[in-house]
């Protein structure tokens, strides 16, 4: 008969509540297990969010420590965005040909003006008239310079380009001396043409009138005289004493001579900016009307003939101030303010002029 083995030792006991373990073992086994586990639940998603929107860190049952996310809004996720629309797709395709139309079209124009190049003058010439050659400058420096106005014309370096524009540079340095030669021309005509008026004034078949001219553009000792300039200049001697109205129009000078103490006198004067020979025809135009006619009048580029009237008394032409000698009386009086005063004399009244330390009397007003 077999007989159980009991091996040695004893077996953990097992818990049973009728039986009670002594105080002492509970003891013992506390010390070997430990204290019970806390229960620690996972974070829901939801839970991790909010932490990390508030900023706090999130606890979880791992023995790692909390991770810190700062505190931020929530991006909403996008959602993927689907295929594009028909009409859209479309539309794309649409730009894409004109894009391409439109590049195919500049291409083509490019290859047009590329060939023409050289084999027409247009190109070259229309750069050079937009940017005329300096006088130093070879062909090699005017296609440094505007390379890029030349290739858009169609420029590609070539020999037959090169030539194109050495041709161009050639024909528009020709014109620019032409049209200096023919200016040249004008101007010399224009001038001719007024130093003839001065003759034909100065040696007139009328005494008068070349009396009349020397009077017009001398200063005489009384004073007497001068109603116009030589070109700009006044004759040597005068005094200017003051001017009423612009020098380049109709004006008054009251002046006098350099000879003479106490006299002065004002004179109507063509503008000062007017050439003799000009103020000659206007002498001409009056004493001699049959053989010098406005319609005959000399034409020039940049020659101006104002509309002035000429007025003439006994062997004195000038040109006329508007308003008369009562225009003049007040411009002048006006014009001298307290240095202006009058005083009759043996049934004369008689008009002055004080200027510095020297009193005038006006021989004329």
């Amino acid at each position: 008969m077999a007989v159980p083995i009991t091996p040695r030792g004893s077996a953990p006991p097992v818990y049973r509540p009728s039986n009670s373990l002594p105080r002492a073992r509970v003891a013992q086994l506390r010390r070997q297990v430990g204290p019970p586990a806390v229960y620690r639940p996972q974070p829901t998603p939801t839970q991790v969010l909010a932490s990390m929107a508030g900023g706090t860190p999130v606890q979880n049952s791992s023995s790692a420590p909390p991770v810190y996310r700062p505190a931020g809004r929530i991006q909403a996720v996008r959602k993927p965005v689907g295929p594009p629309t028909a009409g859209v797709v479309q539309r794309s395709l649409l730009e894409q040909f004109q894009l391409r139309g439109e590049y195919d079209t500049a291409v083509a124009a490019a290859l047009v003006r590329a060939g023409n190049f050289g084999t027409t003058d247009a190109p070259a010439d229309r750069v050079v008239a937009a940017d005329p050659p300096q006088d130093w400058e070879s062909c090699q420096d005017y296609v440094d310079r505007v390379g890029d106005e030349l290739r858009a014309e169609g420029y590609v370096g070539d020999e037959r380009s090169r030539r194109a524009v050495t041709n161009a540079m050639e024909r528009y340095r020709a014109a620019v001396r032409l049209a200096e030669v023919r200016a040249a021309r004008e101007q010399q005509r224009v001038e001719d043409g007024l130093r003839a008026y001065e003759t034909a004034a100065a040696r007139h078949a009328q005494q008068v009138i070349r009396r009349v001219r020397d009077h017009m553009f001398q200063a005489g000792a009384g004073p007497t005289g001068l109603h116009a300039y030589t070109d700009g200049a006044l004759p040597g001697g005068v005094t200017v004493l003051f001017t009423i109205g612009d020098v380049n129009q109709v004006h008054l000078l009251v002046w006098t001579n350099n000879g003479v103490r106490d006299r002065c006198k004002w004179s109507s004067m063509f503008p000062r900016n007017m050439r003799a020979g000009q103020v000659c025809w206007y002498l001409l135009n009056q004493r001699d009307s049959a053989n010098y006619t406005s319609g005959a009048r000399l034409a020039g580029t940049g020659l101006v003939w104002p509309a002035i009237n000429v007025g003439q008394s006994g062997e004195t032409t000038y040109p006329e101030y508007p308003g008369g000698e009562a225009a003049v009386r007040a411009a002048v009086s006006g014009a001298a303010g307290r240095n202006f005063s009058s005083r009759r004399e043996s049934g004369v009244e008689h008009y002055f002029l004080i200027s510095g330390p020297n009193t005038f009397m006006f021989t004329n007003l």
